[in-house]
């Protein structure tokens, strides 16, 4: 009996240093671990050349709400909405989602 109660107790313990830690390294994230990078494919649409975007989060943790200013961001090809959704001159990321 007391063999699984020492294995819950370990347990309970990697669970509570896990939120700790997870705790720590969100408090830590902000928008500079977002990293945005962009590269011609080489590619033209309708006489326009096409860029491969990737948007990386650097951070351990997941971030929402995320929002990149698009002033004079035109796109030849249809982005779907829950991808990226512009309002204005701000591009909203995945829906302000995780």
């Amino acid at each position: 009996m007391a063999a699984p109660l020492k294995l819950v107790q370990s347990i309970a313990w990697i669970a509570f240093f896990c939120l700790l830690i997870g705790g720590q390294a969100q408090s830590q994230c902000s928008y500079r671990d977002i990293l945005v990078t962009e590269s011609r494919t080489g590619n033209f649409i309708h006489g326009k050349p096409q860029y491969h975007v990737v948007i990386r989060n650097n951070c351990a943790c997941a971030q929402s709400g995320i929002q990149l200013d698009c002033t004079g961001f035109t796109s030849v090809d249809e982005i779907k909405p829950s991808i990226l959704r512009r309002a204005g001159n701000v591009c909203i990321l995945i829906q302000g989602r995780t």
